[in-house]
């Protein structure tokens, strides 16, 4: 276990994409502090924080695509099994998460109920992305690289297109996003689907990786 968590760090810090996705990381949490800062109404922070997050999150679905692509080969070839490689990747991956949305706790009416349901929310999103998308680039390469970055930029700038288009589409966003932002886990319906769909991801994620095929050359 030490040897493995000695090699997790060593390929993290002579990552320079896991560097770069940090400084994003450090950046995020220094915005949602320096506009909450000056906030005095909870909505003020709301949109301060989803400024971060959005720096954060967006940074993440494309660099962590890559960066999972030139991690693989090295991290095995450091002689680690693709089942620890996976374990801790995700759990890095989580922790990276935990550290992200922390501030959470101590915004107004949100909290912890929001802080449980958002950082597992996110984290199944990131696992679904990394399952499918950073999964298939470490196959096929730069062309499916390029196949999710017009997917991504596409689904970026046209989600405010199809509220415009479809109303009833805006009305189940917001409904969504009042259920997220909602400080109470007495609805644990609510939280169990948040946890299958986590799970969901992260099973895809771990029987894409496990079958796809390496380059230890790269």
């Amino acid at each position: 276990m030490i040897k493995d968590i000695k090699r997790i760090i060593c390929l993290k810090k002579t990552s320079e994409k896991y560097i770069l996705f940090t400084v994003v990381l450090v950046i995020s949490i220094v915005i949602m502090g320096v506009l909450a800062a000056g906030i005095s109404d909870v909505g003020g922070i709301y949109v301060a924080f989803t400024i971060g997050a959005c720096v954060y999150l967006g940074s993440a679905m494309l660099i962590k695509t890559i960066m999972i692509a030139f991690e693989v080969p090295r991290g095995l070839s450091f002689g680690m099994t693709r089942h620890k490689l996976f374990i801790w990747s995700r759990i890095l991956d989580f922790a990276e998460l935990f550290i992200f949305f922390f501030p959470l706790v101590f915004v107004p009416n949100l909290g912890a109920a929001v802080y449980l349901k958002l950082l597992i929310l996110c984290f199944g999103v990131i696992m679904w992305i990394e399952g499918l998308a950073a999964n298939s680039i470490l196959r096929f390469g730069k062309i499916a690289y390029l196949a999710y970055y017009i997917l991504f930029m596409t689904g970026t700038m046209g989600i405010s297109r199809i509220t415009d288009v479809f109303p009833g589409a805006k009305e189940q966003v917001n409904k969504f996003m009042a259920i997220t932002l909602d400080n109470d886990l007495a609805n644990f319906s609510i939280l169990f689907t948040f946890l299958l769909f986590a799970a969901a991801g992260l099973t895809v994620n771990w029987l894409t990786f496990r079958n796809v095929s390496v380059d230890y050359a790269s």
